[in-house]
């Protein structure tokens, strides 16, 4: 086994902010991963290759179209309406991402629909054209759910652009695009 000493992180690599962020980072999923085992749900919104992800709505916090499981070690049941029922526990969110284009000022968050509250928050972006897509993020962090809750991705966006905004169609590879994904380890 290898065991890495950290106390003096500053040294190891550099006291920059966002490389002490993305070394935590990894060692968070690194342990989660190594030492809780296979308790991971990963969801995803996916189009055939070709296909772009659809119009925006504007305005309002909107359930994102999540509609793919790719991984389902806690056997959530299914996805219905682009929303899933999370069974009672406490969960770290590894990743939570979606992409839009054309969509003026946008972000996101985690939403728990059964108690209409908001669970963790996403940063805040623009997407001024669809002559680029930019990615917004959930901040990552840990909750709780008490009991099961059904629970949804969502985006809030300030303009559209059309049917392109929640992903371009362009994909010469033939495999599925994938234009959000968002992916949870229950820890307790």
């Amino acid at each position: 086994m290898i065991w890495f000493d950290f106390s003096n992180v500053d040294n190891f690599i550099g006291k920059d902010g966002w490389n002490q962020y993305r070394l935590k980072k990894f060692i968070n999923q690194l342990t989660l991963g190594k030492f809780l085992g296979n308790k991971r749900v990963i969801l995803a919104y996916q189009q055939p290759a070709g296909t772009a992800g659809g119009t925006a709505t504007t305005g309002a916090f909107t359930t994102y179209p999540i509609n793919t499981i790719l991984q389902n070690d806690l056997s959530i049941a299914a996805i219905s309406s682009n929303t899933w029922i999370l069974p009672a526990g406490t969960y770290y969110l590894e990743r939570g991402w979606l992409e839009q284009g054309g969509t003026g000022n946008f972000t996101c968050r985690l939403f728990n629909i059964t108690d209409s509250t908001t669970i963790l928050t996403g940063s805040l972006n623009a997407a001024p054209s669809q002559t680029f897509w930019v990615f917004t993020e959930l901040n990552y962090g840990t909750f709780t759910i008490p009991a099961g809750k059904v629970i949804a991705f969502q985006y809030y966006s300030t303009s559209t652009a059309g049917i392109g905004d929640l992903g371009p169609g362009t994909n010469g590879s033939g495999q599925a695009n994938t234009f959000g994904l968002i992916s949870f380890v229950k820890i307790g």
